[in-house]
């Protein structure tokens, strides 16, 4: 069984120990113990990969490799003197292949966040991912350090600046960390747009102020294009609670909003989505070592890029098949109103027209489209690069004119090549890398690890699709409490009552302002939760054991 799982192991160094603990049990019928296979499994990949801390000498070897197969990569390597050992702490890798390919073929968009590293090392691990012409994720770089501070960010993304410059209509969205908002403006000195993501600003928001009316207006002031359609939501909002229109203000200066986005990037997401998927594609190869997660991470880059770039050899025409999918399946049924003139008024000059029709709640509206400039009143073929349906609604009118012809170069079948044109080049195993010496032995970084075995994946939230575990007293049987904190006491029915339990204190939570549906009541302020009075709860069973103990 021993060989057997290092044979397991050295297909895959990702399988945990509960699945190796159920392959024994089915092909050989025996049972394991979970620490059994535990110890096991570490044994193994001791064999394989070697000891975690002889682990870090080996990331000299693997620079060199890279700059050796893919020259004009970026691997930097840090380390820190503490005592008189030299201690590893971060590191950054952007290949070639992947940067050149960003740079000719995918848009200016860089999502850029970062994940908890699961191994031995509890660092992080940050990503700068953008997308392709059909909306696929493309990995530029990565990096590890220790911990999300600003100066971490600071240096990522100095070597990310360093790696890919400064392209014209750069978008760079992030989370609402105050680490990474201060190192993007620090380092690109505010020549890029600064996005920040909606998810993150609602959860925030969230904490502070509730009420319906934010419900109904918070994400349609995001999601619109035109400056008047968000000033009626936020007006709306702002009426019900000018303290949180404020708040928002102070505390999330960057761009939230598509009003404000640039027309140059082609990209409408309000999220950084794209980020998050780098970490689900990842999610396996977490923990890993230091070396082992890099090279494993442009193994998968490497396997990615030769997928797509089978697929572009396929391809034909003038725009990939999946846009104008989408964009045929939107032009069918549209039962708006247009009119068109020309110009310059003779027959051959580009087409100006206007539409109008009538929302859900018989509300008329009306869009002029310039169909050369490739413009529209509604502002979002200006900002994605897609035809909106104002304009397909004119183009597929007129005979002889073709959607693909108004459709930005982004998406074209050309530029989806040139982002899959380079490849990623093959590396040997680590025992066939270049030995360098750098004079001293590289030692891990300094583990703070916390009591408890830690967690593999994190805990989705409610937005995100999860769900709250409510505990059950096993002493009342009652939900909402567990019997360390349950205020039932028993005592003899001779004796007099002991005082009850004190209560568990809490951390003290932040005041939430629920603003009401309507605006003429003012807001409700909810009080601190350490300061409330203490709820006794009462069990509705009485139990009355032997010696004449009754329990409540």
């Amino acid at each position: 069984v021993k060989d057997r799982v290092r044979d397991w192991l050295a297909k895959d160094a990702t399988i945990g120990a509960k699945p190796l603990q159920k392959r024994p049990e089915e092909q050989y019928h025996l049972q394991l113990s979970y620490w059994v296979v535990w110890d096991g499994r570490k044994m193994a990949l001791e064999q394989l990969k070697g000891k975690w801390d002889d682990s870090f000498e080996h990331v000299w070897s693997f620079k060199a490799e890279v700059e050796k197969t893919n020259p004009g990569s970026l691997v930097d390597i840090e380390y820190e003197q503490v005592g008189k050992k030299m201690r590893f702490t971060r590191m950054f890798v952007a290949l070639k292949s992947c940067v050149d390919d960003f740079l000719d073929g995918c848009r200016p968009f860089l999502g850029v966040d970062s994940t908890h590293l699961t191994g031995k090392w509890k660092g992080q691990l940050a990503s700068a991912t953008a997308i392709d012409g059909n909306n696929w994720m493309f990995p530029v770089c990565y990096g590890v350090f220790g911990s999300e501070t600003t100066e971490n960010w600071s240096w990522f993304f100095s070597r990310l600046h360093q790696a890919i410059r400064s392209p014209p209509g750069l978008v760079i969205s992030t989370d609402a960390g105050k680490g990474i908002d201060s190192a993007v403006t620090q380092v690109f000195n505010n020549g890029v747009e600064h996005r920040e993501c909606m998810r993150h600003l609602v959860a925030n928001f969230q904490k502070r102020f509730r009420g319906e009316v934010f419900e109904k207006h918070l994400w349609p002031a995001c999601r619109s294009f035109q400056k008047h359609r968000f000033e009626e939501h936020y007006n709306l909002m702002y009426e019900a609670c000018p303290q949180a229109m404020k708040w928002i203000h102070e505390n999330h200066k960057h761009l939230w909003t598509r009003h404000l986005f640039s027309e140059a990037s082609k990209c409408d997401y309000v999220t950084n989505n794209i980020a998050e998927t780098f970490n689900s594609w990842i999610r396996n190869e977490k923990s890993l070592n230091v070396v082992d997660l890099m090279d494993r991470i442009r193994q998968l880059c490497m396997e990615k890029m030769f997928l797509r770039r089978k697929i572009a050899r396929k391809l034909e025409g003038k725009i990939l098949p999946n846009v104008m999918k989408d964009l045929n399946a939107r032009s069918r049924g549209l039962k708006y109103i247009w009119r068109y003139s020309h110009k310059d008024g003779g027959s051959n000059a580009e087409m100006l027209g206007e539409v109008e029709g009538v929302t859900r709640d018989l509300v008329h509206w009306r869009h002029t489209v310039d169909l050369q400039e490739r413009t529209c009143t509604c502002r979002r073929w200006q900002v994605t690069g897609l035809p909106c349906t104002h304009a397909l609604c004119i183009i597929t009118s007129i005979r002889g004119y073709n959607i693909e012809d108004y459709v930005h170069d982004y998406y074209s079948v050309a530029k989806f090549k040139k982002a899959y044109g380079k490849s990623v080049k093959p590396m040997t195993d680590r025992n066939q890398w270049s030995q360098v010496d750098p004079g001293f032995k590289l030692w891990p970084p300094i583990l703070k690890r916390a009591a408890g075995r830690p967690r593999k994946r994190r805990f989705k939230s409610a937005a995100e699709g999860g769900t709250k575990k409510t505990t059950k007293c096993s002493r009342c049987n009652q939900l909402g409490h567990m019997a360390k904190t349950c205020n039932e006491y028993v005592y003899d029915s001779d004796a007099p009552p002991p005082a009850p339990p004190k209560p568990k204190r809490k951390r003290g939570k932040k005041n939430v302002t629920v603003v009401p549906s309507s605006a003429s009541t003012p807001p409700r302020a909810i009080t601190n939760a350490s300061t409330a009075s203490p709820v006794t709860r009462r069990c509705n069973q009485i139990h009355i054991s032997k010696s004449g103990i009754a329990y409540f």
